[in-house]
């Protein structure tokens, strides 16, 4: 893993997997096939843990603000970086994938679903809710997240 900003933070939250939502704003998003949550924000760093269902799938994008780790938590999950299929999903909070601000990526989620943490840094210096810093890859495209 490269040794950055995003690095340091991750390994102190990995090591600690210290809890410290944001006291206002949005901290929860539910979507049709998803529920995320932040569970830890201090200045430009956060963590968000996302579920998705099962037999569903995110959509090619980007996330333009946000330089980001994502950990294995558990299920059913395949994730594609820039074209590459990218397995994730054997070693809970082990399997980790660095996604750049310019990554496109998206996800498969099996039979059992899926379950990942997203381990952020905001480089706008705005955290928020990923699924509001969102370009999608086809243009075409309106749903985030749908069923298989």
């Amino acid at each position: 893993m490269i040794y950055d900003e995003l690095g340091a933070f991750f390994a102190w939250w990995h090591q600690t997997r210290h809890f410290m939502p944001p006291t206002s704003g949005d901290v929860v998003r539910i979507t049709d096939n998803s529920t995320s949550n932040i569970i830890y924000r201090a200045g430009r760093f956060q963590v968000q843990q996302v579920i998705m269902t099962p037999n569903s799938m995110i959509t090619s994008h980007r996330h333009p603000n946000v330089d980001s780790i994502v950990l294995y938590g558990s299920g059913d999950m395949t994730f594609h970086r820039n074209d590459d299929p990218v397995f994730v999903g054997i070693n809970c909070g082990q399997d980790l994938l660095r996604i750049g601000p310019n990554d496109w990526h998206s996800g498969e989620y099996g039979p059992r679903g899926g379950v990942f943490y997203t381990v952020q840094h905001w480089l706008d210096g705005a955290p928020g809710l990923v699924i509001d810093d969102w370009v999608f890859r086809d243009k075409n495209e309106t749903k985030k997240n749908r069923s298989l």
